[in-house]
């Protein structure tokens, strides 16, 4: 059965079942509810002149409308192009002419960001304005579910920061995103008794994919939340014991703030009694922060593994006895550790993950794709296999990955060389205990310039040029740079020098390697 026929048989099946849930308010839509609300925005967005194919930015907070508008969208083959709120004018400018992409949908707040983008924008719509305006369709226009829309479409553009100053355009097909949410679903015994709690941000794949696609495809419900923020943990539980979810899907993050400020024993309490499982992906897991958690909720944390480009690729499952590191391989996908695969393997040598799957991205849109002569997709990550499971040990290239975001050094480096006294800048990441990695910048200067004469100065051009999760939290000066023999930085040793440095000053937050 086609992807397409899987969506349009979901409704059906689950007609009268409860799909969405607004976390602050109550309020319960059906699968038919949401069917006949994304029909109509469908036929709003063709009235605007938006057709199968064309791209569509869209910059909104989470809510039930925008869910409805991601299925509205997918349902005329229209290509979302997910933007955060938070990201600067220069950073979305970049996205909407990397991608070629001249429609923007977006939100009151953001209007005025909106406005002074450079990128050249012919359809700009408010969202509020759209969801009430007056719309009649042409007679005989009517909007049919999935008309003319094929698996092999591209359904969504992910924009991902790499190890490059320019974030990467990753595109995929609708019958990729659909039939590996559907094999992770089955996986896990993911249906229609499992009730999830979206606090992603709907502008990442987290919120869409992982907390909405699945979940829609397995005939499960979501109560659709604020995107997760610092002040929301002081009351993290309230909304999931209202609205009794069952099944957490979590970052390393967002455990280590709730662990960090929860002082109730509510959330522990629900948890124990009420929660099944807890998925948990993005980035690296510390084994304290996993403990603690699962220690004090009794729930056990259950790590994936899958990047932008490959969709999951492994999995711990539920109830199973024995999940380690990141779990085992999904359904058809290969896995090679530096050319050695995971079968009858006790334990492997650490080396790159390569990846073949059937589930890889289409495409990027604005460089090109980098695929073995046997088309496997280098990771980046390095790792090992033991007894059958994957292990993650960290990352090839000096990707940084705070808080579940990716940050390029070389884009967070290129803004702080701006500043005239700045010679030399590293930018590096290191452990931290809330955010599982930290930005911290190491510069040397101009003789006679001392870092904290212009430290206030920095900042201010990093605050007006980076989104603030790129801006660094910690900057040291130095006279000489590590140097390896071809004149490159030695991030490595720069990195070890850095973690201890910050151990022995800042305490415990940072945590020496």
């Amino acid at each position: 059965m086609s992807a397409i026929s899987k969506l349009k048989d979901i409704v059906d099946l689950y007609s009268s079942e409860v799909f969405l849930i607004d976390a602050a308010s109550g309020d319960e839509f059906t699968y038919s509810d949401i069917h006949k609300k994304a029909l109509q925005l469908a036929a709003k967005l063709s009235g605007r002149g938006l057709s199968k194919g064309d791209k569509l930015a869209i910059m909104l907070p989470n809510s039930v409308d925008h869910a409805v508008l991601l299925i509205a969208c997918l349902s005329l083959g229209i290509i979302t192009v997910p933007v955060n709120r938070v990201l600067t004018g220069k950073e979305i400018d970049t996205i909407l002419d990397e991608g070629k992409i001249s429609k923007f949908i977006f939100d009151t707040q953001s209007a005025d960001k909106v406005a002074e983008l450079s990128a050249d924008v012919d359809v700009k719509i408010v969202f509020e304005d759209f969801l009430v305006e007056d719309f009649s369709p042409k007679e005989g226009a009517a909007i049919k579910w999935f008309d003319g829309v094929h698996e092999d479409d591209i359904m969504t553009i992910v924009f991902t920061s790499g190890t490059t100053g320019t974030p990467k355009g990753v595109a995929h097909r609708i019958g990729s995103l659909v039939n590996n949410a559907l094999l992770f679903a089955e996986s896990n015994s993911v249906g229609s008794e499992n009730r999830f709690y979206n606090v992603l941000s709907m502008s990442y794949l987290g919120g869409y994919y992982n907390l909405l696609l699945l979940p829609f495809v397995s005939g499960a419900s979501v109560v659709i939340g604020e995107a997760f923020s610092p002040h929301s943990a002081m009351d993290f539980w309230s909304p999931i014991i209202e609205r009794k979810v069952n099944t957490l899907w979590l970052v390393p993050t967002i455990v280590s703030i709730v662990l960090e400020f929860d002082r109730s024993e509510a959330g522990s309490s629900y948890c124990k009694e009420n929660v099944k499982c807890a998925f948990i992906g993005t980035a690296p897991l510390m084994e304290t922060v996993k403990d603690g958690f699962e220690e004090k909720y009794g729930v056990e944390l259950l790590q994936n593994y899958g990047l932008s480009e490959t969709l999951w690729i492994t999995a711990n499952k539920f109830g199973a006895p024995d999940n380690k590191g990141v779990g085992r391989i999904l359904g058809d996908i290969e896995v090679q550790v530096d050319g050695e695969d995971s079968a009858d393997i006790s334990r492997s040598a650490e080396g790159e993950i390569l990846v073949k799957s059937p589930y890889l991205m289409a495409d990027y849109v604005n460089t090109d794709s980098v695929l073995t002569d046997d088309g496997f997709f280098r990771t980046g990550d390095l790792g090992y296999f033991q007894d059958g499971q994957l292990f993650i040990t960290g990352r090839k290239k000096d990707l940084i990955i705070r808080s579940g975001l990716n940050i390029s050094p070389l884009a967070v480096e290129n803004v702080i060389q701006k500043h005239e006294s700045v010679t030399g800048c590293a930018v590096v990441g290191v452990p931290h205990r809330i955010n599982g990695e930290d930005v911290v910048a190491v510069v040397s200067l101009k003789e006679g310039i001392q870092l904290k004469e212009i430290k206030s100065e920095i900042l201010d051009i990093c605050n007006a040029e980076l989104t603030s999760t790129k801006v660094p939290s910690v900057f040291f000066q130095i006279d000489n740079f590590p140097m390896g023999s071809s004149g490159k930085i030695k991030k490595n040793v720069l990195k070890d020098v850095v973690a201890v440095k910050l151990h022995e000053s800042v305490g415990d937050t940072f945590i020496k390697s």
